[in-house]
């Protein structure tokens, strides 16, 4: 089943999005971008999210 909820990411608000074993996670304030994508089950994360020191290089470049 799919769902939807708030958290934080470091000091900032997400929107996780989850379908069965998948997890997604955006910053809707940094222009919705996709922090983490990850198979919970099998414990895969396919996108190197960034450290919670690197968010101010994220926020000011996500591209990076």
């Amino acid at each position: 089943m799919a769902s939807t909820s708030a958290g934080t990411y470091g000091n900032e608000q997400t929107v996780v999005l989850s379908s069965g074993p998948l997890q997604a996670k955006l910053l809707p304030d940094v222009g919705a971008n996709l922090v983490s994508f990850e198979n919970l089950e099998l414990g895969h994360r396919y996108l190197r999210a960034p450290s919670e020191g690197e968010l101010d290089l994220f926020r000011s470049a996500p591209a990076r």
